[in-house]
């Protein structure tokens, strides 16, 4: 690497991929793309002129350090790096890219399409920094036990290699499996997901950790009601808020129940429709009131057996949406209740709520389940329980500590 030479700012990077996205590799020498030329330099794949060679070699490694996962491949698609794909036009190379991702062209090519931008940006940066790439998640192979001890010691490593602050940069999620779980006498497909919320795609139905006064909180803060909220918001140009679409739906919910101005029960469920996040694939948002206000306080307290009448009636509202509205509703992806400022740990906020969603999943195993984490000690501790689910029936099962 080219110490001389100092990387170029993220924004830029973003910038100039969705113009060679726009564009086409056939047209890279045509383009002015001085932030990619520099990170060139600063990687030392190119010396003082501009070279589109080198350029396209750092974007093709770039995308390789994604892995060959969907991520990855969605992304040579995109970029037109697939042998036979640089002379697509470029809609056919964004309607590829959505379909690997199993969504439609119109919801992926806005949140989902920029947080891929953002994703391949950060490795340009790191390959220009000559910083090392991340070892690629382990496949999903070999018997369950083996594929859940695998996945947790990589998350262990990870975690192990750096601070376990929350994963909350632009594009940085990961999806370990989907694990096939035993539910007598089926599997039901397990999925952990780890990173902001607002980058999920694909999922029917996202439920949120609400107080019991269904109030979200301020769409400026970082819980995962705020996020959830303001993800979910639709802005004008400059980006004010028009349209509090979760705010919007629990007030009219709080009414048409006679609970305006006053509590709701621990483990009560509302709904609000997606917003904004129906672009991700996202079709309903479930508000699980779990967090009791604590009076003269900011803080909250999390009432457990709300946990798991939260998770059981979140299953009845979907069952009774897919009467009501024909929707196919058939995923659903919890967070782990109160493990923010609820203060418990996320292995016993998924302890209670495993038993519920056991019993819901034995009864209707038509469901596909996701689990919401943010930090690698969240994820590490998710994928314990789920090993520890294991123990009873497999007594080989030995759990990985750090």
């Amino acid at each position: 690497m080219s110490h001389a030479v100092v990387p170029p700012a993220f924004e830029d990077v973003v910038r100039e991929l969705r113009t060679v996205r726009e564009k086409g590799l056939v047209r890279l020498r045509a383009l002015e793309l001085p932030a990619l030329h520099q990170a060139a330099r600063a990687a030392g794949r190119q010396v003082d002129e501009p070279d589109p060679q080198a350029v396209e070699a750092l974007l093709r490694e770039a995308v390789d350090a994604l892995g060959g996962d969907t991520l990855g491949d969605a992304a040579e698609y995109l970029f037109g790096l697939v042998r036979g794909t640089v002379g697509w036009r470029p809609r056919d190379r964004r309607e590829r890219a959505a379909k690997i991702v199993g969504l439609s062209v119109e919801s992926f090519r806005k949140e989902p399409e920029s947080l891929l931008l953002s994703r391949v940006a950060e490795e340009v940066l790191r390959i220009s920094k000559g910083a090392p790439a991340e070892s690629p998640a382990p496949p999903v192979e070999g018997t369950l036990a083996g594929q859940l001890v695998d996945t947790l010691q990589w998350v262990l490593a990870r975690r192990d290699a750096g601070d376990d602050g929350p994963l909350d940069r632009p594009g940085e999620i990961a999806a370990y499996g989907p694990f096939s779980m035993p539910f007598a006498p089926v599997t039901v497909p397990v999925t952990v997901h780890a990173g902001p919320v607002e980058g999920l795609t694909g999922i029917d139905i996202l439920v949120s950790s609400e107080n019991t006064m269904l109030e979200p909180a301020k769409p400026f803060k970082s819980s995962l009601s705020a996020r959830i909220r303001a993800a979910a918001a639709r802005r004008d140009e400059s980006g004010m808020i028009i349209d509090d679409v979760v705010v919007d739906g629990l007030t009219a919910w709080m009414r048409a129940h006679g609970r305006f101005g006053l509590p709701v029960e621990p483990g009560r469920v509302a709904w609000t429709e997606a917003g904004e996040l129906a672009r991700h694939g996202i079709r309903r948002i479930y508000h699980a009131a779990v967090a009791c206000p604590v009076s003269n306080s900011n803080d909250y307290q999390v009432d457990l057996e709300g946990i798991f009448r939260a998770v059981r009636t979140c299953f009845a509202l979907g069952r009774q949406q897919r009467v009501e509205t024909s929707l196919p509703l058939r995923s659903i992806c919890f967070p782990l209740f109160g493990a923010g400022r609820g203060g418990l740990d996320p292995g016993q906020s998924l302890a209670w709520s495993w038993p519920a969603m056991r019993q819901e999943l034995t009864a209707d195993p038509s469901w596909e389940l996701h689990l919401s984490t943010w930090r690698p000690s969240e994820t590490a501790a998710v994928l314990r329980e789920l090993l520890r689910s294991l123990a009873p029936a497999d007594k080989n099962v030995t759990i990985p500590h750090h």
